[in-house]
């Protein structure tokens, strides 16, 4: 179980930093856009399947 906790707690940041990157992205490549969302929706996706 603590192999879980470690995963859940650390997920937070992992979706932050890649939101992060995507947005320094956007700065340099704005046909790149669409991928915020897909990231978004996968990292929600992730949420939901740990905690349920």
């Amino acid at each position: 179980m603590s192999s879980g906790f470690s995963i859940i707690s650390f997920l937070p940041l992992l979706v932050s930093v890649i939101a992060d990157g995507l947005t320094i992205l956007n700065f340099t490549k704005k046909e790149e856009k669409h991928m915020n969302y897909t990231i978004l929706a996968l990292g929600v996706v992730a949420v939901k399947d740990l905690y349920t």
